[in-house]
């Protein structure tokens, strides 16, 4: 079973962190790619074009077309023993996952209604999605390497 982390950018340019992939749409390889949001997305958010709740639900429809289309990638960072999902978004910090939380506390309410945020970031859906296909999710890796 793959465990799952979250960070920022830093650390997939960062060579001590192990199973490191960016998934943004701006500088991320193929497998990144595959996962990332698009550039109107991106754009349309940062825009004030789309709420949050609207971002949400196109990335969610995008990675469930991209499932459809090529069922590989989600097989490939399936079978991973680790990995890192980074972009370049702030985000917010994750509880505590060693404390009786996991990310469908941080991700669903009690009906598995996505409980939407003032600030979110597609690594987090991601890595909800993955833990919900078997993945186990560790956490946001932080600098320094301490783990929330």
């Amino acid at each position: 079973m793959v465990k799952v982390y979250t960070a920022q950018i830093w650390a997939a340019k960062s060579k001590s962190v192990q199973g490191a992939i960016d998934i943004t749409v701006k500088s991320s390889d193929d497998l990144g790619k595959f996962f990332a949001p698009t550039w109107s997305m991106v754009v349309n958010y940062k825009n004030n074009r789309i709420s949050t709740g609207e971002y949400i639900k196109e990335y969610i429809k995008l990675l469930h077309d991209r499932y459809n289309k090529d069922k590989e990638s989600w097989r490939k960072i399936l079978s991973m023993d680790k990995v890192v999902l980074c972009c370049y978004c702030k985000g917010i910090e994750i509880p505590d996952p060693m404390n009786c939380y996991t990310l469908d506390h941080f991700m669903s309410d009690s009906h598995n209604n996505i409980i939407l945020r003032d600030a979110f970031c597609h690594r987090y859906i991601l890595a909800y999605i993955l833990a919900r296909m078997g993945a186990e999710y560790k956490g946001e890796i932080k600098r320094g390497g301490t783990i929330s």
